[in-house]
């Protein structure tokens, strides 16, 4: 019996995996008629015009959800860009300030050299003259004092190792000053006609790069500003299709929206099928794809109705067997009470038997009683 159990639940589960692929089959059938439109036929037709809308319906989602994930995307893309422009932006200024620095300190070298006329740039540099200027007076004094302090006692020198100090930091802070003042200078030289009267090919070549990079600087707003304007577009039409919410939320719940109209499709396409299945034989030119589901569905039928019979003769034989057990159970059970019986008959017997012998030997005693009382009585 237990080998028997077995091979009923094989067969069971499999005509339960051959349901299921057959309502597959089905739905795929359904699919295939609402797709190449041929289902116009009378009694298909509603089941068709069903199947047809929620398809749309899902259709529509699916093409909106595309539409905003791929806006989406595109603004991403967009936006990297957009960081990386400006990252070489980033990278493209640190080098014109080292540039444009480096021009305004050559230019003042050539300046101090007197390899130009000093009238045309005095203006330019007139603020670094005042700060070198006063360089050269701290560093002077500075000298002054250090000579100084080697002929003086030891607290005059310590007096005068502090003024030194602060000199030291007097003279330190000008040249950062001055330092700071390049780019500046550099930059009214670029913008004005003096830096072609710069008669030094280094300062030429720094000249040359600064263009370059300023061009290049253009070129990267021109086209920083021309994605930031696709971004902008972009976010008014996502927002438009979005309603007020995230795209991610409205993303979601278009998710949502496809998946329950896809199980509507689902079922449709499988009420269309079966639909079809239940029509008499229709003369109409199926395409061969349509052709083979039917044939796989009706292969698939065929199978399940082996597996059933197998499983109705299998149970029919379980029950016989368990009806059968049942019956050697009862009939042993009757076999019992038979015996028990019998022998309760026989213990009844030797018990009536027992009462006869116990009721004559009461009235054997009764008896002796009696003649006993009779000669105790006195004679007349």
């Amino acid at each position: 019996m237990g080998k028997k159990k077995t091979t009923l639940h094989e067969h069971q589960s499999a005509v339960d995996e051959l349901e299921f692929s057959i309502d597959r089959q089905i739905e795929e059938l359904g699919r295939l008629l609402l797709e190449k439109k041929l289902a116009n036929i009378d009694e298909l037709k509603d089941s068709y015009a069903k199947g047809r809308a929620v398809r749309e319906e899902m259709e529509g989602f699916e093409k909106q959800r595309e539409g905003l994930q791929r806006d989406f995307e595109k603004r991403r893309v967009l936006n990297e860009e957009i960081d990386a422009l400006s990252s070489e932006e980033k990278l493209s200024r640190t080098s014109y300030r080292k540039l444009i620095g480096s021009l305004g300190s050559q230019a003042y070298r050539v300046y101090r050299s007197g390899a130009v006329d000093k009238h045309d740039f005095e203006t330019v540099f007139a603020e670094i003259d005042r700060i070198e200027a006063e360089i050269m007076a701290k560093k002077r004094e500075l000298e002054e004092t250090d000579e100084r302090r080697e002929k003086e006692n030891i607290l005059k020198k310590i007096s005068l190792g502090t003024k030194s100090a602060l000199l030291k930091t007097a003279v330190g802070r000008l040249e950062k000053q001055r330092e700071a003042s390049f780019p500046s200078i550099g930059e009214k030289l670029l913008q004005s006609d003096l830096v072609e009267k710069l008669p030094d090919e280094q300062a030429q070549s720094v000249t040359s790069s600064l263009k370059h990079l300023e061009d290049q600087s253009r070129e990267r707003r021109q086209k920083k500003e021309k994605l930031q304007n696709e971004v902008a577009r972009l976010d008014e039409k996502i927002e438009k299709e979005c309603g007020g919410v995230s795209p991610e939320k409205k993303i979601k719940e278009l998710d949502q929206k496809i998946l329950e109209q896809q199980e509507k499709v689902f079922q449709q396409s499988r009420e269309l099928g079966r639909s079809f299945l239940l029509q008499p034989s229709l003369d109409l030119k199926l395409p061969r794809d349509v052709q083979d589901v039917l044939r796989w569905i009706d292969e698939l039928k065929e199978q399940k109705q082996t597996h059933e019979e197998r499983v109705h003769i299998l149970q029919a034989e379980l029950e016989i067997e368990e009806l059968q057990d049942e019956m050697r159970k009862r009939e042993e059970q009757v076999s019992r009470l038979e015996k028990r019986i019998e022998d309760e008959r026989k213990q009844i017997g030797e018990l009536s038997d027992e009462l006869g012998r116990d009721n004559n030997r009461i009235g054997e005693l009764r008896k002796i009683i009696k003649s006993n009382d009779d000669e105790k009585k006195p004679s007349p």
